[in-house]
Protein backbone atom coordinates (compact mmCIF):
# COMPACT_ATOMS: atom_id res chain seq x y z
CA UNK A 1 0.00 0.00 0.00
CA UNK A 2 3.03 1.86 -0.01
CA UNK A 3 2.60 4.88 -1.78
CA UNK A 4 -1.36 5.25 -1.38
CA UNK A 5 -2.07 5.39 2.05
CA UNK A 6 -0.61 6.79 4.56
CA UNK A 7 1.28 4.07 6.67
CA UNK A 8 -0.82 4.67 10.49
CA UNK A 9 -4.28 4.42 8.23
CA UNK A 10 -2.86 0.68 7.39
CA UNK A 11 -3.80 -1.96 9.73
CA UNK A 12 -3.12 -5.55 9.41
CA UNK A 13 -5.97 -7.97 11.39
CA UNK A 14 -4.66 -11.71 10.81
CA UNK A 15 -7.78 -13.98 10.02
CA UNK A 16 -9.32 -16.17 13.11
CA UNK A 17 -11.06 -19.73 12.47
CA UNK A 18 -13.41 -21.32 15.00
CA UNK A 19 -12.35 -24.06 17.63
CA UNK A 20 -11.74 -27.63 16.08
CA UNK A 21 -14.08 -30.08 17.41
CA UNK A 22 -12.70 -33.47 16.89
CA UNK A 23 -14.55 -36.04 16.19
CA UNK A 24 -14.23 -39.18 17.46
CA UNK A 25 -12.54 -41.28 15.24
CA UNK A 26 -9.59 -43.85 15.11
CA UNK A 27 -6.60 -42.48 13.86
CA UNK A 28 -4.81 -43.40 10.65
CA UNK A 29 -0.94 -43.65 11.20
CA UNK A 30 -0.19 -43.44 7.45
CA UNK A 31 -2.90 -41.16 6.02
CA UNK A 32 -1.46 -38.55 4.37
CA UNK A 33 -4.06 -35.56 3.59
CA UNK A 34 -4.43 -32.70 0.82
CA UNK A 35 -7.46 -30.53 1.56
CA UNK A 36 -7.62 -27.68 -0.39
CA UNK A 37 -9.33 -26.84 -4.10
CA UNK A 38 -7.28 -29.67 -6.65
CA UNK A 39 -5.51 -26.73 -8.52
CA UNK A 40 -2.17 -25.93 -9.74
CA UNK A 41 -1.78 -22.17 -7.97
CA UNK A 42 -2.24 -24.69 -4.18
CA UNK A 43 0.69 -27.13 -5.55
CA UNK A 44 -1.80 -29.94 -5.77
CA UNK A 45 -0.10 -31.30 -8.68
CA UNK A 46 3.42 -31.10 -6.61
CA UNK A 47 1.52 -33.07 -3.73
CA UNK A 48 0.84 -35.84 -6.31
CA UNK A 49 4.70 -35.86 -7.05
CA UNK A 50 5.66 -35.89 -3.59
CA UNK A 51 3.16 -38.78 -3.16
CA UNK A 52 4.95 -40.87 -5.57
CA UNK A 53 8.03 -39.86 -3.86
CA UNK A 54 6.94 -41.14 -0.07
CA UNK A 55 4.39 -44.08 -1.44
CA UNK A 56 8.18 -45.68 -2.28
CA UNK A 57 10.09 -44.95 0.87
CA UNK A 58 6.91 -45.91 2.85
CA UNK A 59 4.93 -49.15 1.77
CA UNK A 60 2.18 -47.87 3.86
CA UNK A 61 1.26 -44.52 3.26
CA UNK A 62 -1.37 -43.44 1.88
CA UNK A 63 -3.35 -40.67 0.59
CA UNK A 64 -7.06 -38.72 0.08
CA UNK A 65 -7.19 -35.38 -2.10
CA UNK A 66 -9.96 -33.88 -0.72
CA UNK A 67 -11.56 -30.79 -3.20
CA UNK A 68 -12.43 -29.73 -6.31
CA UNK A 69 -10.69 -29.77 -9.34
CA UNK A 70 -9.90 -26.43 -11.12
CA UNK A 71 -10.71 -27.60 -14.75
CA UNK A 72 -11.32 -31.01 -16.40
CA UNK A 73 -8.28 -30.33 -18.59
CA UNK A 74 -5.90 -30.36 -14.81
CA UNK A 75 -8.13 -33.12 -13.40
CA UNK A 76 -7.23 -35.11 -16.27
CA UNK A 77 -3.52 -33.97 -15.61
CA UNK A 78 -3.60 -34.95 -11.99
CA UNK A 79 -4.96 -38.23 -12.03
CA UNK A 80 -2.61 -39.79 -15.07
CA UNK A 81 0.01 -38.38 -12.29
CA UNK A 82 -1.17 -40.49 -9.71
CA UNK A 83 -2.36 -43.32 -11.82
CA UNK A 84 0.72 -45.18 -10.39
CA UNK A 85 -0.47 -45.21 -7.36
CA UNK A 86 -3.74 -46.83 -7.99
CA UNK A 87 -5.85 -47.24 -4.88
CA UNK A 88 -3.01 -45.58 -2.17
CA UNK A 89 -4.59 -42.12 -3.77
CA UNK A 90 -8.06 -41.57 -2.96
CA UNK A 91 -9.76 -38.27 -4.78
CA UNK A 92 -12.89 -37.92 -3.01
CA UNK A 93 -14.30 -34.11 -4.38
CA UNK A 94 -15.11 -31.48 -1.92
CA UNK A 95 -16.00 -31.99 1.97
CA UNK A 96 -17.66 -30.48 4.79
CA UNK A 97 -19.12 -30.12 7.79
CA UNK A 98 -18.54 -33.71 9.43
CA UNK A 99 -16.77 -35.27 6.74
CA UNK A 100 -14.25 -32.85 6.76
CA UNK A 101 -13.64 -32.84 10.30
CA UNK A 102 -13.17 -36.94 10.37
CA UNK A 103 -10.49 -36.33 8.01
CA UNK A 104 -8.31 -33.99 9.77
CA UNK A 105 -9.15 -35.55 12.84
CA UNK A 106 -7.77 -39.16 11.16
CA UNK A 107 -4.72 -37.90 8.93
CA UNK A 108 -1.26 -37.76 10.03
CA UNK A 109 0.09 -34.99 7.94
CA UNK A 110 -1.48 -32.09 5.57
CA UNK A 111 0.03 -31.48 2.30
CA UNK A 112 -0.29 -27.81 1.32
CA UNK A 113 2.32 -26.87 -0.92
CA UNK A 114 1.31 -23.20 -2.60
CA UNK A 115 3.06 -22.82 -5.69
CA UNK A 116 1.93 -18.83 -5.91
CA UNK A 117 -0.47 -16.60 -4.83
CA UNK A 118 -2.92 -16.84 -2.03
CA UNK A 119 -3.64 -14.46 1.07
CA UNK A 120 -3.99 -15.87 4.59
CA UNK A 121 -5.31 -19.72 3.81
CA UNK A 122 -7.84 -20.88 6.13
CA UNK A 123 -7.03 -24.37 5.69
CA UNK A 124 -3.74 -23.84 7.31
CA UNK A 125 -5.44 -21.87 10.51
CA UNK A 126 -7.97 -25.40 10.59
CA UNK A 127 -5.30 -27.35 10.21
CA UNK A 128 -3.32 -25.89 13.35
CA UNK A 129 -6.97 -25.59 15.27
CA UNK A 130 -6.83 -29.37 15.25
CA UNK A 131 -3.13 -29.86 15.54
CA UNK A 132 -2.59 -31.41 12.22
CA UNK A 133 1.14 -31.00 11.04
CA UNK A 134 1.15 -29.17 7.96
CA UNK A 135 3.82 -28.97 5.49
CA UNK A 136 3.39 -25.58 3.33
CA UNK A 137 5.77 -23.28 1.31
CA UNK A 138 6.74 -19.62 2.19
CA UNK A 139 4.52 -17.57 0.37
CA UNK A 140 2.23 -15.25 1.06
CA UNK A 141 1.67 -14.60 4.52
CA UNK A 142 2.60 -18.90 5.91
CA UNK A 143 5.49 -17.69 7.51
CA UNK A 144 3.56 -15.05 9.77
CA UNK A 145 1.41 -17.93 10.25
CA UNK A 146 3.53 -21.13 11.05
CA UNK A 147 7.19 -20.95 13.08
CA UNK A 148 8.35 -23.61 11.02
CA UNK A 149 9.33 -26.63 12.94
CA UNK A 150 7.52 -25.99 15.48
CA UNK A 151 3.59 -25.28 14.50
CA UNK A 152 4.49 -26.62 10.97
CA UNK A 153 6.96 -26.73 8.60
CA UNK A 154 7.75 -24.32 5.87
CA UNK A 155 9.65 -24.93 2.75
CA UNK A 156 11.13 -22.07 0.49
CA UNK A 157 9.88 -23.92 -2.63
CA UNK A 158 6.89 -26.58 -3.32
CA UNK A 159 9.49 -29.24 -4.25
CA UNK A 160 7.99 -32.64 -3.92
CA UNK A 161 11.12 -34.38 -2.56
CA UNK A 162 11.24 -31.96 0.04
CA UNK A 163 7.83 -32.11 0.57
CA UNK A 164 8.20 -35.80 0.92
CA UNK A 165 10.87 -35.91 3.53
CA UNK A 166 8.89 -33.97 6.04
CA UNK A 167 6.04 -36.06 5.32
CA UNK A 168 7.96 -38.89 5.95
CA UNK A 169 9.67 -37.78 9.24
CA UNK A 170 6.30 -37.05 10.44
CA UNK A 171 4.99 -40.63 9.39
CA UNK A 172 7.54 -42.33 11.05
CA UNK A 173 8.45 -40.23 14.32
CA UNK A 174 5.69 -39.94 16.70
CA UNK A 175 7.65 -37.61 19.01
CA UNK A 176 8.35 -35.01 16.23
CA UNK A 177 4.48 -35.45 15.20
CA UNK A 178 3.24 -34.65 18.80
CA UNK A 179 6.03 -31.46 18.98
CA UNK A 180 4.38 -30.15 16.34
CA UNK A 181 1.02 -30.80 16.85
CA UNK A 182 1.07 -29.07 19.95
CA UNK A 183 3.17 -26.70 18.62
CA UNK A 184 0.09 -25.40 16.42
CA UNK A 185 -2.27 -26.10 18.49
CA UNK A 186 -0.54 -23.68 20.90
CA UNK A 187 0.37 -20.79 17.95
CA UNK A 188 -3.39 -21.50 17.15
CA UNK A 189 -4.79 -20.73 20.75
CA UNK A 190 -2.55 -17.10 21.15
CA UNK A 191 -2.61 -15.65 17.63
CA UNK A 192 -5.60 -17.01 15.52
CA UNK A 193 -8.46 -17.82 17.11
CA UNK A 194 -12.24 -16.32 15.88
CA UNK A 195 -12.74 -14.29 18.93
CA UNK A 196 -9.00 -12.76 18.59
CA UNK A 197 -9.84 -12.59 15.27
CA UNK A 198 -12.99 -10.36 15.81
CA UNK A 199 -11.61 -8.19 19.06
CA UNK A 200 -8.47 -7.29 17.00
CA UNK A 201 -11.00 -6.06 13.72
CA UNK A 202 -13.79 -4.41 16.40
CA UNK A 203 -10.91 -2.37 18.23
CA UNK A 204 -9.44 -1.34 14.92
CA UNK A 205 -13.02 0.16 13.88
CA UNK A 206 -13.22 1.53 17.48
CA UNK A 207 -9.90 3.52 16.99
CA UNK A 208 -11.67 5.10 13.82
CA UNK A 209 -14.24 6.98 15.47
Amino acid sequence: MSGFVDDHLVVVVPNGTPRFTAPVVEPDASLVLYLSNISRKKGADRAVRAALILAEADPDAHFVFAGGFESDEFESEVRALAEPLGTRLEFVGPVIGESKSRLMASARVLLFPIAWGEGHPRIVLESMAAGLPVVTTDRATIKETIVDDESGFVLDDPDPVAIAYCALNVLRDDALRERISAGARKRYETRFTQEQADEALAAWLTSLS
